[in-house]
């Protein structure tokens, strides 16, 4: 699902390998959940190291995926507000970014209790 999740969401692509030892780090480091629908994974949802600075916690959610045959049955919504809930139970103020242009996904997070704080825009320059 890693691999998929860079696919498609178009960041650069990894193998299956590098999105397995991804995920066996994670699980072990317990960063990454699994939604299992009867002995199937049907979506997952991560989180980055949390962040200290000063007396602030700062938890960043993602990856957040569901494979295609899975969406609009609230796996998705289920496993990030789990990972949402375990990362305010360590003290975190807890953030995600999210593709403004995904309307389903940002109707999941507002529903689970996210607020959009700001935008991000991203630039490319090529040639001379």
């Amino acid at each position: 699902m890693l691999s998929e999740f860079m696919r498609e969401v178009e960041l650069a692509p990894i193998s299956d390998a590098e999105a397995r030892n991804a995920a066996t780090r994670q699980i072990q480091r317990l960063s990454l959940y699994c939604w299992d629908v009867d002995g199937a994974i049907a979506a997952i949802a991560g989180h980055a190291p949390v962040v200290t600075t000063g007396a602030i916690v700062i938890g960043r959610v993602g990856p957040v995926y569901t494979p295609s045959n899975n969406r609009r049955r609230g796996f998705g919504s289920a496993v990030t507000a789990h990972v949402t809930r375990h990362l305010i139970e360590r003290g975190a103020r807890v953030m995600l970014f999210t593709d403004a242009a995904n309307p389903t996904s940002n109707s999941i997070y507002q529903a689970i209790g996210y607020r959009l704080v700001d935008e991000l825009i991203e630039m490319r320059f090529e040639g001379s």
